[in-house]
């Protein structure tokens, strides 16, 4: 439900009229999506519990800029939200017209498609993260979900689920530089430790979830004094998660 909703929103954002897509693929999303998942009365309590205002009352274009500060690491200039709101109701309506829907739209979306299939390709189709695509974050989910199961402190209750997590990050890791031009792809080398680099390229930003991901490997190293657990070694283990989560 969750991925085939996604990919209706993703269709319909990319321009597929309401029964377009090949062989009618909104049509049929829809009609799933609305045999599977219709509007419980758990959906409209929660309507009513998490929105300030009655929901059949909001107005979207009025949430463009809303955001919680916990998650606004770079506040919007007003000259910058002032664009942005220029850019959407002045260009968007002319890009949906011929000939601006041939000459720009079209071509922004065929560089958009671009550089999905890359990111896929060189990603084996991992897809490292939730911003890849909608389709799926194995090595986010997972990476994830073993440093949950790490807080816990049932290392030596799960160790056999411990080993699977590990392995698949571990087979996960891009270790070949990305192929063809990939910094006109907005790529950068892998062969270096993604900490580093990204520190480097992004000092100060989300130190504090670094820094706590650094600390947790240091505890682990420490308390397990790298003895090996379950057939692998615990400070490995502990730094390939790191590693997947950044």
């Amino acid at each position: 439900m969750f991925c085939t909703a996604l990919s209706y929103i993703c269709m319909r954002i990319l321009g597929e009229e309401l029964d377009g897509g090949k062989d009618n693929a909104c049509a049929r999303a829809r009609k799933w999506i609305l045999d599977h998942g219709p509007i419980i009365p758990l959906i409209l309590q929660l309507r009513e519990e998490l929105y300030t205002q009655p929901y059949n009352e909001i107005d979207w274009r009025k949430m463009h800029h809303l955001c919680a500060k916990e998650d606004l690491y770079h506040p919007h200039p007003w000259i910058q939200d002032m664009l942005w709101d220029s850019l959407y109701i002045l260009a968007e309506s002319l890009l949906i017209r011929w000939p601006f829907n041939k000459l720009v739209r079209e071509k922004a979306l065929q560089v958009t498609m671009k550089h999905i299939h890359y990111e896929d390709e060189i990603s084996r189709y991992i897809t490292i993260g939730v911003m890849e695509k909608s389709f799926g974050s194995q090595l986010w989910d997972t990476s994830f979900t073993i440093q949950a199961l790490l807080a816990s402190d049932l290392i030596n209750e799960i160790g056999p689920v411990l080993a699977r997590g590990h392995d698949f990050v571990k087979k996960s890791q891009v270790r070949d530089n990305p192929s063809g031009d990939f910094k006109r792809m907005y790529h950068h080398i892998s062969k270096v430790q993604a900490l580093v680099l990204f520190k480097k390229l992004h000092a100060g930003h989300r130190m504090e979830e670094i820094d706590s991901s650094i600390r947790m490997v240091l505890a682990t190293l420490k308390t397990h004094n790298c003895l090996m657990v379950h057939g692998m070694e615990v400070g490995e283990f502990v730094l390939s998660m790191v590693h997947g989560l950044h």
